[in-house]
C-alpha cells in the first residue's frame, strides 16, 4: 500500500526530525517500523503548522519512493527518498469539492496525528491526478515552471524536446495496445506522469493484478535508465510487475520491437551500470552544501 509521510514546520512536542524534503526522512522507529519499506511509493503530507507559529491549510507536496532504511540517532530510523518529484503547486487537503482526499481521516482525528500512514491505491493515484492536472493547466496558462517527471526515454543520438516527448508518448501507447491484448478485458489505465511506481496498471486501483513500467528507446536493443526508486518498486512488488521496453522505434516508419521482464529488476538479468551518484556534504552544513533541493528541517505530529 502507498504511504502518506507528514512533517510539519513546527512540532506540536517541539520534537525536531533530521529530514530534508526529498533526500531523507527521519522517524520513531517503535511506531513506524513496519510501514515503511524500501521499495515503497509515497505522497509527502505538510501539516497546518508553519515555522512562524501560525497555521496554514495542510497539502500534499510531492511523491517519491521509500529508499534505503537505516538506524539514526536514539530510537529513530532515517530513510533515503528516490525518485522524489515535487508538485508544481502544493495541492490543498481537502479536493475541488471540499472533500478530503485520505477518507480515513473523516470524523477520526487521531488519524492526522500519524506523521506515516497507509492510503489506497484509489487515493494515491487521485492525488497524482490533480497534482498533474495542475501542470497540464499551469502549462496551458503560459506558465514556465515544471516539475520534474519521470523519464521513460533512452536516445542514441540527440534529440530535441518534441523528439523525445513524441518517442515517450509512442512507447506509452504501444505499450497500452500490447497489454490491452494481453490483459483482455481487465481495465487497462495509463497513469500520471509524475507517478514515480509505474506507467500502467492493469485491474482496478485496489485491485490491481500488473503494474508496468515502460522504457522507450531508439537503440536497436534494450538499453534503457532505470532510477533506483524504480528498481525498489521492481523488488517491492515483483509478483506482479513488468518491465516493457519499446525499443528500436523508428518514428518515421512507426515500428519498434519489444522486450518483456516480469518480476524484479535484478543484476543477475540485466547488465547493471552505475551512472550516477547521490552525494551529500557530511556535517552540520550539509543541507546546504548538497544544492540538490531548498530542503528544510521539519517537526512531527507526534
Amino acid at each position: 500500500m502507498p504511504l502518506i509521510i507528514a512533517g510539519n514546520e513546527r512540532s506540536a512536542l517541539e520534537q525536531n526530525y533530521d529530514d530534508v524534503i526529498g533526500v531523507r526522512y527521519e522517524y520513531p522507529a517503535r511506531i513506524y517500523r513496519k510501514a515503511v519499506q524500501a521499495g515503497t511509493p509515497f505522497i509527502y503530507y505538510r501539516g497546518s503548522r508553519r515555522a512562524s507559529a501560525n497555521r496554514s491549510t495542510p497539502e500534499y507536496l510531492g511523491t517519491g519512493i521509500i529508499g534505503e532504511v537505516r538506524p539514526s540517532k536514539e530510537d529513530r530510523l532515517v530513510c533515503d527518498i528516490d525518485d522524489w518529484r515535487p508538485f508544481t503547486e502544493p495541492v490543498p487537503f481537502r479536493d475541488h469539492s471540499g472533500e478530503y482526499y485520505e477518507t480515513g481521516a473523516v470524523g477520526n482525528n487521531q488519524y492526522w496525528r500519524r506523521a506515516v500512514r497507509s492510503i489506497d491505491y484509489s487515493t494515491y493515484e487521485r492525488i497524482l491526478t490533480d497534482a498533474n492536472t495542475q501542470v497540464a493547466s499551469s502549462e496551458s496558462a503560459g506558465a514556465a515552471r515544471r516539475a520534474p517527471v519521470k523519464s521513460r526515454v533512452t536516445i542514441s543520438n540527440y534529440a530535441s524536446s518534441d523528439r523525445i516527448r513524441a518517442i515517450d508518448e509512442f512507447a506509452i501507447a504501444e505499450a497500452k495496445k500490447i497489454i490491452d491484448i494481453a490483459w483482455a478485458p481487465a481495465e487497462v489505465e495509463i497513469q500520471p506522469h509524475n507517478n514515480p511506481g509505474y506507467d500502467i496498471r492493469v485491474g482496478p486501483p485496489n485491485k490491481a493484478v500488473r503494474y508496468i513500467e515502460v522504457k522507450g528507446t531508439t537503440f536497436k536493443y534494450p538499453r534503457f535508465f532505470l532510477s533506483e526508486g524504480e528498481r525498489l518498486y521492481s523488488v517491492n512488488e515483483s509478483e506482479r510487475y513488468t518491465l516493457l521496453v519499446i525499443h528500436s522505434i523508428d518514428l518515421e516508419a512507426q515500428s519498434f520491437e519489444v522486450f518483456q521482464h516480469d518480476g524484479a529488476i535484478e543484476s543477475e538479468d540485466f547488465k547493471m551500470t552505475t551512472r550516477q551518484w547521490h552525494c551529500e556534504v557530511p556535517g552540520p552544513n550539509a543541507d546546504v552544501a548538497t544544492g540538490i533541493m531548498d530542503g528544510q528541517a521539519t517537526g512531527r505530529p507526534i
